[in-house]
């Protein structure tokens, strides 16, 4: 789960920025998020703010996030998550692309056998 702190904008009407990451509570979050009675809004508070976990914390604790808010943090963190997949998937390609040679795109193996070693 994806614990990182969430930068709210504090103005009233909520139309600052928001920002997830890249620091992260790690350890230190039965400590520093909102629903263990912290004071920083993490992602695992927008999470239990928006029904996702029961068990995690005190939900009350979360009530005090607007809703304006807790819908834009999700769509940032759906953001995050959508590109690092999408780098996870030209990662892959370019790694598969690095093996392949024109001797295995064909289906044809080319190459000359190994010599065994004494």
């Amino acid at each position: 789960m994806i614990t990182r702190l969430l930068d709210l904008p504090n103005s009233s009407n909520h139309q600052g920025v928001i920002t997830v990451g890249p620091d992260s509570v790690g350890k230190n979050l039965t400590f520093e998020a909102l629903v263990f009675d912290g004071g920083k809004t993490t992602s695992t508070d927008i999470a239990v703010a928006s029904g996702f976990y029961d068990y995690i914390g005190d939900k009350e604790k979360v009530n005090v996030i607007p809703e304006d808010i807790r819908i834009r943090s999700l769509q940032e963190i759906k953001r995050k998550i959508e590109a690092a997949i999408d780098q996870m998937k030209v990662l892959s390609l370019v790694s598969l692309s690095g093996s392949m040679n024109e001797s295995t795109i064909d289906g044809k193996n080319s190459r000359k056998p190994r010599k065994n070693l004494p």
